[in-house]
């Protein structure tokens, strides 16, 4: 789904850490959100990827260094923050701003 400048309101709720291509979903996000619109982020700060098999042939998760929070600032404008239930993790409102002429 791509239709620039199409989109009010996009909630992303623990979705981003998980893509493939983090960077071109974010892109994506910002391109069809209409100029004044919002983005609604509840996600980890750090986004871990499979790595190796431990052992126990557990998959051991390592943090890629994709700064999710700040790929997104260089696009939009936070407006607010809050935490999501007492851990780790923010909800964070972010506004496309309006062009101006």
């Amino acid at each position: 789904y791509n239709i620039p400048n199409s989109i009010d309101v996009c909630v992303s709720t623990f979705v981003l850490q998980h893509v493939q291509d983090p960077k071109a979903e974010i892109e994506l996000i910002c391109s069809n959100l209409k100029p004044g619109g919002y983005l609604v982020l509840v996600n980890e700060h750090t986004r871990y990827v499979p790595g190796d098999v431990d052992a126990n042939r557990y998959v051991v998760w390592k943090d890629d260094g994709f700064d999710i929070f700040g790929e997104i600032g260089t696009r939009l404008t936070k407006v607010n923050s809050v935490q999501y239930m007492k851990s780790h993790v923010d909800v964070i409102f972010y506004k496309k701003e309006l062009r101006k002429i």
